[in-house]
């Protein structure tokens, strides 16, 4: 487990987010504040930031640019999918790091625990 310019020791808020026209993955702490990164930096293995970059780009994919409110809800599995690739996450991050999945319809943050 490894990470790049952050310390595995101190917290960092790492969320699996699909959010229009952004990468899929947030992190808050350590001096960033509620900001989208590509993965990488946190020392996610490519094959796994990749995975999350597509399932985010099915959001921005889906959004209705000329009317935002008609834009319809996410094919279902879409949250499965994004919390199992949270869990892939949490288990390369160090457990003194949070990692949550935000629900792309309700909004709410499904925080994942630590594995041993």
């Amino acid at each position: 487990m490894r990470s790049n310019n952050f310390d595995n020791n101190l917290p960092l808020d790492v969320g699996v987010d699909a959010e229009v026209g952004c990468w899929g993955v947030w992190i808050t702490g350590q001096g960033q504040a509620n900001y989208d990164i590509g993965g990488s930096e946190l020392g996610l293995d490519a094959g796994l930031v990749s995975d999350i970059n597509d399932w985010a780009d099915e959001l921005t994919k889906a959004f209705n640019w000329d009317d935002p409110a008609a834009t319809g809800p996410m094919r279902t599995g879409f949250l499965e999918d994004g919390v199992e690739l949270g869990r892939r996450v949490r288990q390369q991050l160090p457990p003194a790091w949070t990692v949550w999945v935000r629900d792309p319809e309700t909004y709410k943050r499904i925080e994942l625990p630590s594995v041993s």
